[in-house]
């Protein structure tokens, strides 16, 4: 697929989709606004102001588990997800490959949807600090084991009442949020 139709596509996506709350809402029009004005929006060496990025929130069929993976520079868990390849067409084919290096799960690109939008400032080190337009995908998928691309990240179920009572930050927490109980406004966006 021709790489400007495929923004041009997910511009569209990005539009039309439903936020839950205010934040999310100007996480959302921070987002159109990269990709309207980056000639590259996807492209992992653009430092300013940042560049989007995609990740997966894997669910099981009950909404009791979400898997996750242990962030080394951040020394967090987190879902899995990054940075396009030069040859992925989208945020949710670049997801979907995370998920599978870092977890090594195969997942659904048809059940695949839009289920979240998080800006978030990623600190200085190796590359300049940043920010990451994050766009997450929803994906149910059976609690079965993970095998993590390395042991030096970890990859695990966890329960999402135990992450609910437990502090995150805000666009994790609005996750586990709509997750647990999402509202009605949602379905149009995703079905859980």
């Amino acid at each position: 697929m021709d790489s400007s139709r495929a923004i041009v596509e997910m511009l569209q996506e990005f539009q039309l989709y439903q936020a839950y709350d205010e934040l999310e809402a100007q996480h959302q029009q921070k987002l159109i606004d990269l990709i309207k004005t980056s000639p590259d929006p996807l492209d992992a060496d653009r430092f300013d102001p940042g560049h989007a990025t995609g990740s997966v929130w894997i669910v099981d069929p009950v909404r009791r588990q979400v898997a996750m993976i242990f962030h080394r520079k951040l020394k967090r868990w987190l879902q899995p997800g990054g940075h396009a390849e030069l040859d992925e067409p989208n945020l949710k084919v670049a997801a979907l490959r995370e998920a599978q290096e870092e977890l090594g799960l195969q997942l659904d690109f048809e059940q695949a949807s839009l289920f979240d939008i998080d800006v978030h400032l990623i600190p200085g080190g190796r590359y300049p600090e940043h920010w990451h337009f994050d766009v997450r995908y929803l994906c149910l998928c059976e609690v079965q084991p993970l095998t993590p691309e390395s042991e030096d990240s970890p990859a695990q179920w966890f329960d999402l009442d135990d992450l609910a009572a437990s502090e995150q930050d805000a666009g994790l927490t609005r996750m586990i949020k709509k997750t647990i109980a999402p509202p009605r406004n949602l379905t149009s966006n995703h079905e859980l």
